[in-house]
């Protein structure tokens, strides 16, 4: 602040940090932007602007929709939800000092610097669109689980989550059948030896996984947009233009938020799925 105060801009090597013991590291994915949304926060800016190499956030990934479009505008949530769903654009963690000021956030094209690119703000904003962006990581894995405690199940999944998370294995997505019976999870295909190790190792003190079985073969995607929420046949609108393509659904989650409703299916299939319903929602028109 001394510094704006006196007219001079600030230049803050953004990616670089030190550790607790003052060693000298890299931030990771995001981290400038990270950084640069802290920095934002801390002086109350206006905007925080990130730029990019694309336009800004996209309906989808350009170089596999080929009508993919820019959106002008997106909220917070919705940004988070991409993000947090393979959208490379921006981290979540870098959204969150921005949403806690409601500070906006806007990306734009370092090639395009007159173009406005994406604004990100507090409100969804109302359209007619129910969902906005198709999003997909592609180096997944599934991991199916049966439980021997059936009546138990509660307690099943919780030490399924305490042995990957000591194994430092991330769940993308969590999907548990009606019947109680199984668990299925995915997570990054980088980690599945690690995962099955950790769950191979629960049946070290008596029998409480039955089985389990995994498929690398497979793509996670998300459907996300703020005005799913309450707008009735979405799911039915997602499912029925895979339907109309051949391509069969492994697994559906969907949060109580109904932002984002994602599915897996065949590693295959994914770039065709995600053109589909690109197309039904129109989201590159």
């Amino acid at each position: 602040m001394p510094l704006l105060d006196g007219g001079k801009i600030p230049v803050v090597c953004g990616y670089t940090g030190e550790t607790k013991k003052g060693i000298i590291t890299t931030l990771g994915r995001g981290g400038s932007d990270y950084t640069a949304t802290i920095i934002g926060a801390a002086i109350d800016a206006d905007e925080i602007w990130l730029w990019k190499e694309t336009e800004g956030i996209m309906s989808a990934d350009p170089k596999i929709i080929r009508n993919a479009r820019k959106i002008p505008y997106i909220s917070y949530a919705e940004a988070m939800e991409l993000s947090y769903f393979g959208a490379s654009v921006l981290h979540p963690r870098a959204i969150e000092p921005a949403m806690r000021k409601r500070i906006p956030i806007r990306v734009k094209n370092l090639l395009k610097p007159e173009d406005k690119g994406t604004l990100i703000g507090e409100e969804p904003e109302k359209t007619k669109k129910a969902a906005k962006a198709i999003t997909l990581i592609e180096n997944t894995s599934i991991i199916n689980i049966a439980g021997a405690g059936v009546r138990s199940i509660s307690d099943v999944a919780a030490r399924i989550f305490s042995v990957l998370a000591a194994k430092g294995v991330d769940i993308i997505m969590i999907s548990q059948g009606s019947s109680e019976r199984t668990i299925s999870i995915v997570i990054d295909s980088a980690q599945l030896d690690r995962a099955v190790g950790a769950i191979q190792s629960m049946n070290a003190g008596g029998t409480v996984i039955r089985d389990f079985t995994s498929n690398s073969n497979v793509c996670a995607m998300g459907v996300v947009g703020a005005e799913m929420a309450g707008t009735p046949g979405v799911a039915g609108k997602v499912f029925s233009a895979l339907g109309k393509e051949g391509i069969s659904v492994i697994m559906i989650s969907q949060g109580s938020s109904e932002f984002n409703i994602s599915f897996v299916v065949k590693k295959e299939d994914a770039y065709k799925a995600a053109q589909a319903i690109h197309d039904v929602f129109e989201m590159g028109v």
